[in-house]
């Protein structure tokens, strides 16, 4: 409670002193982590377990009998000048807690800067060419905990964000999320809110860097060193459920729901204060060895030749489970409807010792 006041007090401290705010930012973080529920459209906040739960829902970071998860995801996207990567880990602290620390990476590398390509003699020089990227960082810090109610577990993430664009900008802000799951029997509940204290991140121009863009652009003038950048909460809501199809094979069933509070987006339900955007995923499970997955997201009502229509997202993917070891895979476009579907490959591996739930 202490540390949800501080936070408040710090936002509304930066919007009085704040010369520019925009709401959308770390659009990287709407991607999503982990081939599994990258194939389930992102139906996964109320059945996520293991180390990719501190994405998605990290009370579900309990919901393993080992003492550490590791995982790990590398996906390229546009002839692979984008990269996108993630990285953790999680430690249970006993049988009550588990705590976890991942890193998620997007960027664009080797871009060429030639804004100094000539000297201060006008000659025209290769060698003045250099190279920058473009990445955003983000590092998560998650807790998790039982609580005393049978089946409830409730979580947090605080996020730390880094953000860079060469030498010509960077940035850096927080936020923190919280969530819960809950299960009775064979269903599965969960609720994440994402940004609960809305997250900001303060930017930093290097006007020294830009100083040719300034001194020829004069749009480039009413840029101001200091920016900050929010995005606002948001709310998922998810349900899923078990059913025995055979001794051998089980299907998994879930209904995930966004709810965004930043306004009209374009999303198969849109209002003036709310969006809400369903997502829905099937996994099925033979033996805890093999696991096929479909899934379906992301919903938008497109203009085409003059008529509205609804398109959709689909996904499917494919695990493998061995002796601790779980490789996922997943056929997805990682959040667009470019049509430019990707081939996403993440590693999971858990060991030591065990514990009773």
């Amino acid at each position: 409670m202490r540390f949800l006041l501080f936070s408040l007090f710090i936002l509304f401290a930066v919007l009085g002193f704040s010369q520019e705010i925009r709401k959308y930012n770390n659009d990287f973080l709407a991607i999503g982590i982990g081939a599994r529920a990258l194939s389930l459209g992102g139906s996964v906040t109320a059945s996520s377990s293991g180390i990719y739960s501190a994405f998605w829902n990290p009370a579900g970071l309990l919901d393993s009998q080992k003492q550490f998860d590791a995982g790990l995801m590398h996906a390229e996207q546009f002839a692979g000048m984008l990269k996108y990567d993630f990285l953790g880990t999680s430690y249970r602290i006993d049988s009550l807690s588990t705590t976890a620390f991942s890193i998620i990476r997007s960027g664009v590398d080797n871009i060429q800067n030639s804004l100094d390509v000539f000297d201060k003699d006008g000659n025209f020089d290769y060698n003045r060419i250099k190279n920058f990227s473009v990445a955003d960082y983000a590092f998560l810090f998650s807790y998790a905990r039982k609580t005393k109610i049978t089946g409830l577990n409730l979580g947090t993430n605080f996020k730390i964000i880094y953000r860079h664009q060469g030498e010509f900008a960077w940035a850096l802000g927080f936020g923190l999320d919280a969530a819960l799951q809950y299960k009775i029997k064979k269903w599965q509940f969960g609720a994440m809110v994402s940004d609960i204290t809305t997250s900001f991140n303060f930017w930093k121009l290097n006007k020294e860097a830009l100083k040719v863009t300034f001194e020829t652009d004069s749009t480039a003038n009413s840029l101001t060193e200091n920016k900050i950048d929010i995005t606002m909460p948001s709310l998922t809501l998810g349900v899923a459920r078990d059913f025995k199809l055979s001794p051998k094979i089980s299907t998994k069933l879930e209904i995930d729901a966004k709810i965004y509070f930043d306004g009209q987006q374009n999303a198969l339900v849109s209002g003036k204060t709310f969006t809400l955007s369903p997502s829905f995923g099937a996994e099925f499970d033979y033996l805890g060895f093999i696991f096929l997955r479909l899934g379906v997201g992301n919903f938008q009502e497109i203009s085409y030749f003059e008529k509205n229509q609804i398109r959709m997202q689909p996904n499917m993917g494919l695990g493998i489970h061995y002796k601790g070891f779980t490789l996922d895979y997943a056929l997805t476009d990682i959040g667009s409807l470019l049509v430019s579907y990707s081939n996403i490959f993440s590693l999971k591996y858990t060991f030591d010792a065990n514990f009773k739930k």
